[in-house]
């Protein structure tokens, strides 16, 4: 057991309403009770997986020396679930950064309100410290949890429904490039060294790991629906992939196209890859979630209005190390600014550093002096990750500043790409 505490019940079923406390116990996962933590954690998203699902997620994908557990202690059960996955984070200036993936977060509904979750997430990230992770991130099931936390919206991410009848893909055909078929094995041998070479020049992006990439295999084929696998050559060396799957009711039917994941080292390659889809006989419309914000394919569509687009929150992230984090930064201007971060669940609770900004990073110090500007830690993360602006938080009252000079110089400051992550953890 790491450590324990108490909570308040209030037994309804007596008159007197008698009040006594249960103790909960954050309990480390090993394989014995896996499947049970398994279990627990499926039952909180309101489904169940089966047996070999959970089997190729034990081996395939966890860390199971960072899961945890709340476990009852008059009842042995398990009432709320968290871990996280070790990944490389990629920040503005193209630096990779260690960061903790929070995953799996549940919380029983026999056992709601009364702070389990608060105590797995300050465990949670009490881990990322003792790993050297000075960033955390997640994937918010629910966007009105974790601001409370320090988490900001990081990156965006856009759910594309193409009406491919009424729309093409126009750009003038190069011979440096080249697309095919590739089976499934060639796929896992091919695509992830793409993967990474895009990764490490995109904001926000993680690694993916050999055994994630067999993971993630596995769930794209569950389902009756067939998995196809393109890959675009340049030159003869793979540039670019697309991962998709079909949805017929049979031969004689009109179906549709789910694009699973594209990933492309050049526009060319993607635009060969969607071109071959959005062309595709016997298909009415395609659907492909978690796009980028500022997606360039987006400009080729011959019929702008047949592309529909749901953008929405993407992965949030905390700064648990902000020094550490504003000296790995890369700024787009030289400047000295003073920053007071505020804590959003105890407003007492805050730090003040100076930031003098190059473009390779930043020197920053603890400070006494009067701030430039103040701004909670998970609007900082916002626009840490280039998601938002000063400016655009300011029109918000969110901000304190000294001076208006001073937002449109934190704004040039600060600038960079928007951030996009493709892959759910």
């Amino acid at each position: 057991y790491y450590y324990s505490f108490r909570i308040p019940e209030i037994l309804l079923n007596r008159s007197d309403s008698v009040c006594f406390f249960s103790l909960i116990n954050i309990k480390a996962i090993n394989k014995n009770n896996f499947l049970d933590w398994r279990k627990a954690v499926r039952r909180g998203f309101g489904d169940v997986r089966d047996f070999n699902d959970m089997e190729i997620l034990r081996l395939e994908r966890v860390e199971i020396n960072r899961l945890i557990a709340a476990i009852d202690d008059e009842t042995n059960g398990i009432v709320g679930t968290g871990g996280t996955d070790s990944f490389n984070l990629t920040i503005p200036g193209f630096r990779s950064i260690k960061m903790g993936g929070i995953a799996y977060m549940t919380t029983s509904l026999t056992h709601r309100r009364r702070g389990i979750w608060t105590e797995l997430m300050n465990y949670l990230h009490d881990d990322a410290v003792n790993h050297g992770e000075i960033m955390t991130g997640l994937w918010a099931s629910q966007s009105n949890l974790y601001r409370r936390f320090g988490y900001g919206i990081g990156t965006l991410s856009e759910r594309w429904n193409i009406r491919s009848r009424f729309t093409s893909i126009k750009f003038p055909l190069d011979p440096d490039f080249f697309v095919e078929f590739v089976e499934q094995t060639d796929a896992l041998e091919m695509f992830p060294s793409i993967y990474e070479s895009f990764r490490k020049k995109n904001v926000g992006m993680v690694n993916r790991s050999e055994g994630r990439w067999r993971y993630e295999i596995h769930q794209v084929k569950k389902g009756q629906n067939p998995v196809f696998y393109l890959m675009s050559t340049r030159n003869g060396k793979p540039d670019g992939y697309l991962i998709y799957k079909t949805v017929r009711s049979g031969d004689m039917e009109m179906g549709s196209i789910e694009v699973i994941e594209e990933l492309s080292l050049s526009v060319e390659s993607s635009l060969h890859l969607w071109s071959l889809i959005v062309d595709s006989d016997l298909i009415n419309n395609i659907v492909a979630d978690n796009r980028p914000h500022q997606d360039p394919i987006l400009w080729y569509f011959t019929n702008p209005r047949s592309v529909t687009r749901e953008t929405k929150d993407g992965v949030w992230y905390k700064l648990i190390n902000v020094k550490k984090c504003l000296e790995m930064r890369a700024y787009s201007t030289e400047d000295s600014k003073t920053i007071k971060v505020l804590d959003p669940m105890n407003l007492e609770d805050f730090k003040t550093f100076r930031v003098e900004s190059t473009n390779l990073g930043a020197s920053v110090y603890h400070s006494n002096s009067e701030p430039d500007i103040e701004i909670y830690c998970s609007d900082l993360a916002s626009v840490f990750m280039g998601v938002t602006t000063f400016s655009l938080l300011h029109q918000t009252g969110r901000l304190r500043i000294k001076s208006s000079s001073v937002i449109e110089q934190l704004d040039m400051m600060f600038g960079t790409n928007n951030a996009w992550c493709p892959h759910y953890f």
